[in-house]
């Protein structure tokens, strides 16, 4: 041994000789029991009991731990799963409103072209089948550019309106609704 470890030692051999202090041994439990007026024969049993009561209760904490402990697992699971849906269906709603936001740019650069065209031709006569052509192909234009923002407007409206989407929207502060083109102005 040591030099450097005797004064561990002799610690140790302290706290176990004060811990030994407060309990008694077997023949004195016997002892005690006799005062009591309990036979001897029946504080080895006890002592047995009382050991496998405590390791039963001590079993069934780590299994009450573990019921605990898988519990919040699931939970946190459930939690988490919960999020990345969310999450995926406030991307979904992002991106439907992006769309919605580039059609929306696309029917008033067709009215703007519209306008021009018009304020183009206004001075041409009115049989000029050259300025007839370009001022419906303008308004063709909107019309389809209309109608591209509308399927994307109501596809956002419908996705926005259904659930999750509705719960969601609010959440990530994107609209509830977009307005349809017959309501798109500048």
């Amino acid at each position: 041994m040591d030099f450097e470890d005797v004064d561990d030692v002799i610690g140790v051999a302290a706290e176990l000789k004060d811990a030994s202090a407060d309990k008694l041994t077997l023949e004195e439990l016997q002892e005690v029991a006799g005062d009591l007026d309990i036979p001897a024969e029946y504080v080895a049993p006890a002592v047995a009991e009382l050991e496998r009561r405590r390791r039963a209760k001590a079993q069934a904490e780590r299994a009450s731990r573990a019921r605990r402990n898988k519990l919040l697992l699931w939970a946190a699971s459930i939690l988490g799963a919960a999020l990345v849906a969310v999450l995926m269906v406030q991307a979904g709603l992002s991106r439907a409103l992006a769309e919605v936001d580039a059609h929306r740019a696309h029917v008033l650069n067709a009215l703007d072209r519209v306008e021009s065209t018009e304020r183009h031709y206004a001075d041409a006569p009115s049989g000029d089948r050259d300025a007839r052509a370009e001022i419906d192909g303008a308004h063709n234009r909107v019309r389809v550019a209309r109608q591209r923002y509308d399927e994307h407007a109501a596809a956002y409206n419908g996705r926005a309106a259904s659930f999750p989407g509705r719960f969601v929207a609010p959440l990530f502060d994107l609209p509830t609704s977009v307005p349809l083109s017959a309501e798109v102005t500048r």
